[in-house]
């Protein structure tokens, strides 16, 4: 496992596992100080996420990079390779593409667009890459899907979205194989409750929704057991 820090300041620091280069440090030794990567030096970093073995960054300029595994193409580089990279990548989006959100997988990855659009890459032998099929992705492909998303994310083989309206999408693994090859060809909605949802926590296993409470203008968490 590996661990990644954004500081206020916009640079990152990392420590952990390195086997990878998922730490973007030279070294592939895992790293128990927590150091700044120095390819980072003249960057400033606004978003970070954490796959398995690789990370995904946004800068400030509005650039995604990723670094680490791409043995299943979770870097987005058009290729797959086992091989170590420490140096970030550039991923390649739609022209003109405003990121919103960021966020990884096990050994997948994802983007949330401004206009509410999700790019997902990567292993997608769960389905949690949303394409209606088990196929991985080597770069990002739109998802077909008639609701705009302003939220979304990934646990180790599977997705929970939140629309624009408030409703609740979820896609991917769901702890057995039957279950699955169901559900695997759509977008499943769930019924939450009748309150906003405002937030969303991944597990490996598990989805935790945070709903507005509008009776008591508080708020309460849920837990939706997606796998056993």
């Amino acid at each position: 496992a590996h661990t990644i820090v954004l500081t206020a300041s916009g640079s990152i620091i990392t420590w952990g596992a390195n086997g990878f280069g998922q730490c973007s440090r030279a070294s592939v030794a895992p790293h128990v100080a927590p150091a700044r990567p120095r390819f980072f030096a003249d960057e400033k970093l606004v978003s970070v996420s954490c796959g398995g073995v690789h990370t995904l960054v946004l800068t400030a300029a509005g650039r995604l990079l990723a670094f680490g595994c791409n043995a299943a193409g979770q870097l987005g580089a058009g290729s797959i390779s086992s091989s170590v990279q420490p140096v970030p990548q550039m991923v390649g989006l739609p022209l003109g593409a405003v990121v919103a959100q960021i966020a990884c997988g096990e050994e997948f990855s994802c983007v949330l667009l401004s206009d509410g659009c999700l790019l997902t890459w990567g292993f997608g032998g769960c389905g949690q890459l949303g394409h209606g099929s088990r196929r991985s992705l080597r770069q990002p492909t739109q998802v077909e899907c008639d609701a705009k998303l302003k939220h979304v994310a990934c646990g180790a083989g599977h997705m929970v979205a939140v629309t624009a309206d408030g409703s609740l999408l979820r896609w991917g693994y769901e702890g057995t194989w039957d279950a699955l090859q169901q559900r695997v060809h759509k977008m499943t909605e769930l019924n939450a409750d009748e309150s906003s949802i405002t937030g969303l926590d991944m597990r490996p296993r598990s989805t935790t929704l945070e709903t507005a409470d509008s009776a008591s203008m508080g708020s309460r968490r849920a837990a939706l057991r997606v796998a056993a």
